[in-house]
């Protein structure tokens, strides 16, 4: 229980008053934006569908702000059909699904909700209420009302909804009813130089999201505390990524005609053939003309995570070369551990179901098996 705490974001809203408006559930200016530790309280922010699409992360970072609020219990919630079915991005982390977030958006296509943070709660309480039938049956409950809140959309564009990796435990959920999902994903080597990269706090972040993951059905839960604790970072962050591998593998399998897979470095190399074959896969309705203009900005010459930094795939490059010219042996013995340490299946890397496949797009000895 501790672990998952780790992950809760404080929620602090400054108000000029409380309010308790009637049409809360009708209007979408009305967010959800936070699921209370107790597992009832929902808060709700009034706020704007542009001010929304234009947060990186929904969580406490978009959340320490000054908002007009209101709560309601999950039992005064009305169970009813999302008005429009949402789309997912799901996503191993540090793959670049912020920037395609960024670009999705920049479409004007759709209105893509990144992080939000009441669906890290969702995901919590799947974790710690699925222990006894009653509280799997208050997790349904939760998650039954809290998906067609997000879903509201102030016009005709659909909502894509981009939850953080920490919840990758819902989604055999969305997948269930019928959803459209893309997972976007990096390498290993790729996903350990960014641990790298961004220093001590991403090493206790992997630490962390370890220790969250083995309470989900990923496999991480057979290895024993004592075992667990003298992994060396690497290795730690090594088998979060082959976890939610082995996880995007087995549902990719069941759910073949709703799920496609993509790679950062697909993505970078093929921005708008990512953008179009997206849309297309979500049925958003997106044209040439506009996706053009997408990947002709400056949304790709901009760091999607932090307002007004220059940044694009070429600097990412050199960045990634910098890193393995000193850690590169330490990320080869790595990748050569990770084959050894099968979970639950094994699991070629891409996984399939590839967006991007066409015939000679890619080099044959691109697949790696794990």
């Amino acid at each position: 229980m501790r672990a998952v705490c780790l992950l809760r974001l404080s929620f602090r809203i400054w108000a000029h008053k409380m309010t308790t408006p009637t049409t809360i559930f009708d209007e979408s200016e009305w967010f959800p934006a936070r699921l209370a530790n107790d597992y009832e309280t929902l808060y709700f922010i009034k706020t704007n569908i542009d001010d929304l699409k234009a947060a990186p992360f929904l969580d406490q970072r978009f959340l320490n702000t000054e908002f007009q609020f209101t709560q309601r219990s999950i039992c005064e919630v009305p169970l009813v059909s999302a008005p429009s079915e949402p789309r997912w991005i799901f996503h191993s982390s540090y793959c670049c699904s912020t920037l395609l977030t960024a670009a999705m958006n920049a479409t004007a296509s759709c209105h893509v909700l990144r992080e939000p943070d009441i669906l890290m709660g969702l995901a919590n309480a799947k974790r710690m209420l699925s222990q006894s039938e009653k509280g799997k049956a208050r997790y349904q409950m939760l998650f039954d009302r809290i998906i067609p809140l997000l879903s509201r959309t102030p016009d005709h564009r659909p909502i894509i909804l981009k939850p953080t990796n920490a919840a990758n435990n819902l989604l055999e959920e969305v997948l269930e009813l019928g959803h459209r999902a893309v997972i976007i994903m990096s390498s290993l080597a790729d996903f350990l130089v960014s641990v790298i990269k961004k220093g001590e706090a991403c090493r206790g972040f992997v630490r962390t999201l370890y220790n969250v993951f083995s309470m989900d059905a990923f496999g991480l839960d057979h290895f024993p505390a004592r075992q667990a604790i003298a992994f060396t970072d690497l290795q730690m962050a090594t088998l979060v990524w082959r976890a939610q591998m082995e996880l995007f593998s087995n549902l990719i399998e069941r759910y073949p005609d709703q799920v496609v897979t993509l790679t950062d470095r697909e993505f970078l190399e093929h921005k708008g053939a990512t953008l179009n074959k997206l849309c297309h896969h979500f049925h958003v309705d997106a044209d040439e003309s506009s996706i053009g203009a997408v990947v002709a900005s400056d949304v790709f010459e901009t760091n999607a995570k932090i307002a007004d930094q220059r940044f694009n795939a070429d600097a990412r490059e050199e960045e990634a070369a910098n890193i393995q010219a000193i850690f590169g042996e330490d990320i080869a013995i790595m990748n050569k551990w990770a084959s050894q340490v099968r979970l639950k299946r094994d699991i070629e890397f891409p996984l399939p179901n590839r967006l991007l496949l066409t015939p000679g797009a890619l080099a044959p000895d691109y697949r790696v098996s794990l």
